[in-house]
């Protein structure tokens, strides 16, 4: 398969597959000032996670960056080593929502940015395994005009932007899509707010080995999937910034799996985040309420390594401390 080269399913005449400008000069990626009063930067690497992190052509470089992988609305800085994202950072306007029409005929593309060998293709996603949006399409899918809203949609479906998901976790309304449903549709729309999501994997070391009869590698595949949301609040105007951690145990269930595991959904300090990831959130922590505000709900994860930090199961949207 050539570099950048697009992967789609057959499509009926009546769909229209997803189109992608492979120009990338006008890509204006993740904007860290893009709320008021508060500037919140791409999570910072370690050095050891920068040598296993995909180079971008200088060519198609936002900036000083070598890292950053910028599209419409969103950025992301790809593990080569585990050919999936470190994370996938957007920006979420609920103000400007034009209808770009139902989706339809999907069609995920290849980055020609980055070596072929530093990210998946159409080939590992079989047997029940979903190309599961780090960043949603809906997050993006805002602008000025339907073109602009349906060009940010569109460039969500790089596999850059994807991972390894078991359909029930990507697609679970009590699970990651609950969750972003929740954050989008009962916040950012319905108040016409903007909003910061962070998306990635919490990658480990005895994360299950993953290869199938389409693949000439294999994969690590994460079991857990972290989140980190920013937004500044009605009530007092101040920025408020939250961390989840959700888990896809069943995953290990389809074939190609060698490992099983049992993991739960919590919000999580954004510090304790910060140790599981090995990813460095600057200053948000600093407008972390669930840190700062004892809960009822909360518990003492007795794990070892975890000894001191704060997690709370989430089972509706008003568990979430905000």
């Amino acid at each position: 398969m050539a570099r950048g080269s697009a992967v789609a399913p057959a499509k009926t005449p009546e769909e229209e597959a997803v189109v992608v400008d492979q120009n990338y000069a006008d890509r204006p990626g993740y904007d860290p000032n893009f709320l008021d009063d508060v500037e919140v930067p791409l999570p910072g690497l370690t050095k050891q996670m920068q040598e296993d992190t995909a180079v971008v052509g200088s060519q198609f470089r936002k900036g000083d960056d070598a890292f950053e992988l910028a599209y419409y609305h969103y950025s992301v800085y790809m593990n080569k080593r585990r050919r999936t994202a470190w994370f996938s950072a957007a920006n979420v306007d609920g103000s400007h929502r034009p209808d770009i029409g139902k989706r339809q005929g999907d069609r995920w593309f290849l980055d020609p940015r980055i070596s072929r060998e530093e990210q998946m293709g159409q080939e590992a996603y079989e047997h029940g395994i979903d190309r599961g949006h780090l960043t949603r399409r809906e997050d993006t899918a805002w602008g000025t005009t339907v073109a602009s809203a349906l060009k940010a949609n569109n460039d969500t479906f790089h596999f850059t932007n994807c991972s390894l998901q078991a359909s029930l976790f990507n697609r679970g309304k009590d699970r990651w899509q609950g969750l972003e449903q929740f954050l989008l549709e009962k916040h950012a729309k319905k108040d016409k707010r903007k909003m910061i999501v962070i998306t990635g994997p919490v990658f480990a070391v005895n994360d299950p080995v993953y290869r199938n009869d389409n693949m000439d590698y294999s994969v690590r595949c994460p079991i857990q999937f972290w989140k980190v949301c920013v937004l500044v609040r009605e009530a007092d105007g101040k920025p408020s910034a939250t961390a989840f951690v959700l888990g896809q145990e069943d995953i290990t269930d389809l074939p190609g799996f060698e490992e099983t595991f049992d993991v739960v959904a919590t919000q999580i300090k954004i510090a304790d985040l910060e140790k599981r990831t090995g990813l460095d959130y600057g200053l948000l922590k600093n407008h972390d309420h669930f840190a700062q505000t004892p809960d009822p709900g909360t518990l003492e994860l007795p794990g070892a390594g975890l000894q001191g930090q704060r997690a709370k199961v989430i089972r509706t949207g008003s568990d979430i401390v905000a």
